[in-house]
């Protein structure tokens, strides 16, 4: 259950917006959570699991110690906290490339979208009552 602060202003627009706490963990929480089970769906996925470790060959023939796309989100962050914003914005350009040729190369694009919106929709029908749920707490946030 969603422990919720409900001081200060940030606590104040939540509740007023959403009117219960109920409704903030559903519209904040239930997104996130069905997205982290289709993320290790897919990462359980033996065509996506195989075009990660491709991806990852990929990069690391390129110079790069990386195991999946997002670790270059954590270098790029890292550089900037290090060293600034111009360093970090070089060092997103030089990955750019990178990126792309590993995600051609492995077919790790191409794997996760064969295979992502079969997993989507099995998640969502077995979340269905979760997902109307949020669906009426957006709907009563919406209403006047």
């Amino acid at each position: 259950m969603l422990e919720f602060d409900a001081d200060g202003c940030v606590g104040a627009s939540y509740l007023n917006l959403f009117t219960t706490t109920e409704n903030i963990r559903l519209y904040t929480q239930v997104p996130s959570q069905l997205q982290s089970e289709v993320n290790a769906s897919l990462e359980g996925n033996e065509s996506v699991s195989a075009s990660l470790a491709a991806w990852s060959t990929c990069a690391e023939e390129s110079g790069e110690t990386l195991t999946s796309p997002s670790d270059v989100t954590t270098l790029i962050i890292d550089e900037f906290n290090m060293n600034g914003e111009a360093a970090a914005q070089r060092l997103e350009r030089e990955l750019a490339a990178l990126l792309r040729r590993c995600e051609t190369e492995s077919g790790l694009f191409a794997a996760v979208a064969t295979v992502q919106p079969s997993i989507e929709d099995q998640i969502l029908a077995e979340s269905d009552a979760l997902v109307v749920q949020l669906q009426q707490a957006v709907s009563e946030a919406a209403s006047p």
